[in-house]
């Protein structure tokens, strides 16, 4: 990897940061440290109660034209101490309201005025699955004390003008791992991969103003930006149950989380097309030899992390009775091959696989089961795990 720069390129800003004025000023603060500007931010986020803020996302991935962005309003309750993620929140843009107050998670369709995936007690993972969390002010909000433990990754700062405001900008780079969006926990890549955080500060305020994420191994890139921050001792006048919605919204769908599936039961019957050859793969053809399913999509981190720890399987239990195949969910064919050329997976891919992954109680990915001769599930998990080598190796013998 080549060594983190101090100053950013002017031309790199102007792509990732469309329409704002970016010039760089010399360091002239040297007794300032980062951990010192990312001590003093910390500090500000967990003084809020009631956080409301503006919120703009941008991303590019490896696929050509494959450019996505988004932007809501936010309002945090941090007040619910006991709730799945120590906070409540409402996110609103021209078309949806997402809302989560502790226990019910539902979606407000402002067109078609209906409420839509009502959920009683939502795990973790239906929540986390919403960009808006991605990089935000929650992210930093939980991030910062890890990245100020973490001794061993670059941190470094400067100091800008845009439009003619002084801010610092922080730029973190974990070695070989990603911050969670609740930025609880990191992740680490099996690949060779480093990611950067460009963590963007008010000098005045020490209020974050933006986060810009780079990689190491390619030009794509995540923006978020930050505005119009407040703070305050109690909540706006919101609604936060759906059935306060249910004379001008229809109630379409409430959604009872489905679970994994279970050890011990057998597995139900499928038929998917193969990315590599023009035939279908059934389970039925495949009974007789041990079975391990990986589900996954383009566009999730953790499935690209969970190609080198199959394709090591893969090598590993060569020679033994057991089949690898990954299936992918909904991705168009052309997307799953430039993601094939891209990571190399040595195993068998499906696609078509949202009706199996249903079946299976999958909502999140990569989730891996391992079937037996016979059929029945002996494992089934969220990520490729110790444990599941532990269970190959003692099965596999």
């Amino acid at each position: 990897m080549k060594p983190v720069q101090c100053f950013f390129c002017v031309t790199v800003i102007s792509l990732l940061v469309a329409k704002k004025n970016f010039a760089f000023a010399n360091n002239d603060t040297a007794k300032i440290s980062a951990d010192h500007i990312l001590e003093k931010v910390v500090k500000k986020l967990n003084k809020f109660r009631i956080l409301s803020y503006n919120y703009s996302y941008e991303s590019k991935s490896f696929f050509p034209d494959d450019s996505y962005s988004t932007s809501a309003s936010i309002v945090l309750d941090f007040s619910r101490k006991d709730t799945l993620l120590g906070l409540n929140y409402q996110i609103e843009n021209a078309a949806l309201k997402f809302i989560y107050n502790g226990t019910e998670m539902f979606i407000l369709n402002k067109k078609l005025k209906t409420i839509n995936g009502l959920t009683i007690k939502p795990a973790k993972e239906d929540i986390s699955s919403l960009v808006f969390f991605q990089n935000s002010l929650i992210t930093l909000r939980n991030g910062i004390p890890p990245m100020l433990l973490d001794k061993q990754s670059f941190k470094i700062f400067t100091d800008t003008l845009i439009d003619s405001k002084n801010y610092w900008i922080v730029s973190y780079t974990p070695l070989k791992k990603s911050i969670d969006p609740f930025g609880k926990s990191f992740s680490a890549f099996t690949i060779n991969r480093n990611i950067t955080y460009k963590i963007i500060i008010d000098k005045k305020t020490f209020l974050p103003y933006g986060i810009i994420q780079t990689f190491s191994d390619n030009n794509n890139y995540q923006k978020t930006l930050f505005s119009g921050i407040k703070e305050g001792d109690k909540l706006p006048e919101l609604s936060w149950y759906y059935s306060t919605y249910n004379n001008d919204y229809r109630l379409v769908s409430q959604k009872e989380r489905p679970a994994l599936i279970s050890t011990g039961i057998n597995a139900p019957e499928w038929s998917l097309p193969s990315i590599f050859q023009n035939k279908s793969v059934s389970l039925n053809q495949l009974r007789g030899k041990f079975l391990l399913l990986e589900f996954w999509v383009v566009n999730c981190g953790y499935c690209v992390a969970a190609v080198s720890k199959i394709n090591k399987l893969q090598s590993k239990f060569a020679n033994k009775d057991i089949e690898f195949v990954g299936i992918n969910l909904y991705d168009s064919k052309e997307k799953i091959a430039q993601f094939l050329k891209r990571y190399n997976p040595m195993y068998t891919v499906l696609y078509n696989g949202q009706d199996v992954a249903d079946k299976y109680g999958v909502i999140s990915y990569p989730k891996v089961v391992l079937i037996d001769k016979e059929g029945k599930v002996i494992y089934a998990n969220s990520l490729v795990t110790d444990e599941l080598e532990s269970i190959l190796d003692r099965t596999l013998k």
